[in-house]
């Protein structure tokens, strides 16, 4: 039997072949050999269900937009986790990288295009509350997506996080795909109006236009997170930008005690990674 398993999971398995073993007593004309060839037929066409029930990987997701999420992105980056292999770099905006996965950016904008929005319309509120129900016909390609770019190292017990601001929208469909994983949540909060004057220093975005965007965004983010803790789930951490932004050490410290983590921090790297003085950082 091949199986790439935990010790855990296999010491599991070896008291179920145990099990199959006692059965020869039962079945002995047939061979002990039929015994654990049956079971071991049986593992291997269900080691999905194996993998995912007895050693879910950590994954964290970070919702939010212009809240430092490239910062916080950036930081566990640094601290041991794995945002991917293909991650869009620096920007106008973010010099110091945007550690955004570009495939899942792809897909997520040709999700939102399949209801006529996108991150920047104004009605992107009512159209995607309107159309979740179609929007959830793409969790399949979200899984497919995922698995993809992660399972291997799923498997090789790495902590894996993703940030793509347009996630926040479609937080069902990733809750709903990554099933798979024991899911945390970080939601950056900062105040709107800032937010709304970093899209526009950024995009050239009306003062206006910017603050009533980030106010559907938020309200959207919000409705998910509800939904989310009404189903049961207990996965959230809220983060303020402005604290995590003058104390990421500490903020870093507390995400790693309340989720396990098991961080590689190094105080002095993230310190030099959040420059205050950063206009990315700051605006």
């Amino acid at each position: 039997m091949k199986l790439d398993i935990s010790d855990s999971t296999y010491l599991l398995l070896g008291a179920l072949r145990a099990d199959f073993i006692i059965e020869y007593e039962k079945n002995s004309d047939k061979g002990i050999l039929f015994c654990i060839n049956k079971i071991d037929n049986f593992l291997t066409n269900n080691y999905q269900h194996w993998r995912y029930n007895m050693s879910k990987p950590k994954f964290i997701l970070i919702l939010s937009m212009r809240s430092g999420t490239s910062a916080l992105a950036g930081c566990l980056s640094k601290s041991g986790v794995y945002m991917g292999s293909d991650l869009d770099g620096m920007r106008k905006g973010n010099i110091k990288g945007q550690y955004e996965n570009r495939e899942i950016m792809k897909l997520n904008n040709n999700i939102l295009n399949s209801i006529n929005t996108s991150w920047n319309d104004p009605n992107l509120l009512e159209r995607i509350q309107s159309n979740m129900h179609r929007l959830m016909e793409y969790v399949d390609d979200v899984d497919e997506l995922l698995t993809d770019e992660y399972s291997d190292k799923s498997d090789e017990g790495v902590i894996i996080g993703l940030k793509e601001p347009r996630v926040s929208l479609l937080l069902p469909l990733y809750v709903e795909a990554l099933k798979w994983t024991d899911l945390k949540i970080i939601y950056l909060i900062r105040d709107r109006t800032d937010i709304a004057r970093s899209l526009e220093k950024r995009d050239g975005t009306n003062f206006q236009v910017a603050f009533e965007l980030v106010g559907s965004w938020t309200e959207l983010i919000n409705a998910h997170i509800i939904n989310l803790q009404m189903a049961g789930y207990d996965v959230l951490r809220l983060l303020d930008f402005t604290n995590f932004i003058k104390n990421p050490v500490e903020s870093l410290k507390s995400i790693n005690a309340q989720f396990d983590l098991n961080l590689e921090l190094d105080e002095k790297v993230i310190n030099d990674f959040i420059d205050p003085n950063l206009v990315n950082f700051k605006e």
